[in-house]
């Protein structure tokens, strides 16, 4: 969703590089708070990171790294 929102609608494709580290328990009805943000997107490459929280706890971390390259057959308008 960071992605999406950061790249104005460009359709996603693959990833390219997902880590995800748990540093703590969460607790059945604990409340997560879960934050995304996309750190920089170029033409091919999108960088994001996640934080996931119970009040001030940190849960858990992660990071993607998500291809977002143009869909085949598509091409900037005034190229042939």
């Amino acid at each position: 969703m960071a992605v999406l929102a950061a790249t104005d609608g460009v359709e996603a494709g693959v990833s390219t590089d997902l880590q995800l580290s748990f540093l703590n328990p969460a607790r059945e009805g604990d409340v997560l708070d879960i934050t995304s943000t996309c750190d920089r997107h170029g033409r091919m490459l999108a960088y994001t990171h996640s934080t996931i929280r119970v009040g001030e706890k940190i849960i858990a971390r992660g990071s993607h790294t998500k291809y977002i390259g143009r869909k085949q057959g598509r091409h900037d308008a005034g190229s042939s």
